[in-house]
């Protein structure tokens, strides 16, 4: 069966970073990628992928295309957070996507043409943003615009909205992920911060899902009618019921965002793809079933492996049980249809 990766992350050394960075940052100390305050209590990668594998491009293409089957691989860097010093966050999205161009992307190591790439953008910087989005967009290996789920404000907030606005004039799709933090740690949860990573990772999609309701009320998506956001780090089973009481809370107060034109939930489809993870849904696939047949959940989720992490979902054990046509979507279909891939360039 056919199969794109719509979340694989490339590691990188942070030293490695530097060289693309401008003075006076390049001299300055960071913390690793990926270094946060709720760490995994066990090994930090799939049992299934060797050591090392995610910092070498041939590697994982090997383990990727050839093992596991993948036809495509969207490249997704984690970054730093968000950066007290908003300028030095927007100089590390920058020299991330350069980084980016340079290796994996390159005719090296991308000679097979089945990579693509993300633009990484700080929205604290939004100018810097913007000029991420119009420097890298017309370069055919990169599909999509990636911003972390932590911020200062919600994305619905219009301070954020000629982001978007240059998102959606370049047809590329938004993907939210939680990032590898290093930088300001957010409280992860609205009642401050959990004791255990049991419970960190329990929270971690509704950073995203709290940026759609906000995007939803706001109105941002009527104002950017082609405007797609992708939530990587799963939970359609926790969006689906807050989108329901969102619906009633819209009913009874309306009067109070009239720019929503419709029900909210039914800005889902065209607005809002949601990658399946690991831990998403009932583990039996008689409950998952019944759980994909609600308010069409099911036209909203693309595969994303989280590829090399302890939870990465491999293409054979995603939405087992379910009929091939449903995993034929998921696997391939809806990916195919957002990202519309390009012919990859080089150079």
């Amino acid at each position: 069966m056919r199969c794109i990766d719509c979340c694989v992350h490339p590691a990188i050394d942070i030293n490695e970073l530097r060289q693309w960075l401008p003075e006076p940052y390049r001299g300055r100390r960071l913390p690793p990628v990926g270094d946060k305050t709720y760490t995994l209590p066990i090994a930090a990668t799939s049992a299934t992928v060797p050591a090392g594998y995610a910092a070498d491009p041939s590697l994982t293409a090997s383990f990727l295309f050839d093992a596991c089957g993948i036809e495509s691989a969207v490249l997704v860097p984690l970054t730093l957070g968000w950066r007290a010093d908003t300028r030095h966050g927007a100089v590390i999205a920058g020299a991330m996507n350069q980084w980016l161009a340079t290796t994996w992307l390159s005719p090296e190591h991308n000679r097979h043409g089945r990579y693509y790439g993300s633009i990484r953008v700080f929205p604290g910087e939004v100018d810097h943003a913007i000029a991420e989005i119009e420097r890298w967009a017309p370069d055919q290996r990169f599909v999509q615009v990636v911003v972390a789920t932590h911020s200062v404000a919600p994305y619905g907030d219009q301070r954020y909205w000629p982001i978007w606005e240059a998102a959606e004039r370049h047809h590329l799709p938004v993907l939210l992920q939680a990032d590898g933090g290093g930088g300001i740690e957010f409280p992860p949860s609205m009642v401050g911060y959990p004791s255990h990573f049991i419970e960190y990772n329990t929270l971690l999609p509704s950073g995203g899902i709290l940026h759609v309701i906000s995007l939803i009320c706001q109105g941002a998506f009527e104002r950017f009618p082609s405007l797609v956001v992708v939530l990587a780090d799963g939970g359609f089973d926790l969006l689906m019921p807050l989108l329901w009481r969102l619906n009633k809370e819209w009913r009874q107060t309306r009067f109070e965002v009239p720019w929503i034109e419709r029900q909210p939930s039914d800005y889902l489809l065209a607005h809002v793809r949601v990658l399946l993870g690991a831990l998403d849904g009932p583990g039996d696939a008689t409950s998952f079933s019944k759980l994909l047949e609600l308010d069409h959940i099911r036209e909203l989720l693309m595969y994303g492996s989280r590829y090399p992490y302890w939870d990465m979902l491999e293409p054979s054990e995603a939405l087992l049980g379910q009929p091939d046509r449903l995993r034929e979507k998921v696997l391939y279909e809806k990916a195919n249809e957002l990202y519309r891939f390009r012919t990859t360039a080089t150079g």
